[in-house]
């Protein structure tokens, strides 16, 4: 069994391109609508501090869903993968003196 750091970074990497397969297209739409939002301000909308901040805040609050879950499910890979590797060494590591010969 390889015990290899290389196994948890390779493991993030293939969850996160899961996640992305899963999520990035919600991830897209949200882009997208944040975009339309911020690129069609109002005269009044830009020259009114308020007015904008809510416009900014509003646009990006759709963002925060996707990435949350992206950032989440990353998240549980990297905890898991460490945790595996580093089970799988202290497992596979003997126990007594004697064994190690």
């Amino acid at each position: 069994m390889a015990r290899s750091k290389e196994l948890a970074s390779v493991s993030v990497l293939i969850v996160g391109a899961l996640s992305l397969m899963m999520f990035g297209e919600g991830l897209a739409r949200a882009l997208f609508s944040s975009m339309a939002r911020l690129f069609t301000l109002t005269r009044e909308e830009i020259y009114d501090p308020t007015k904008l901040f809510d416009v900014v805040l509003g646009a990006l609050s759709s963002l925060l869903l996707p990435l949350t879950l992206i950032l989440v499910v990353l998240f549980v890979a990297a905890l898991i993968g460490a945790a595996g590797v580093g089970a799988s060494a202290f497992l596979l590591k003997p126990r007594c003196q004697s064994c190690r010969k």
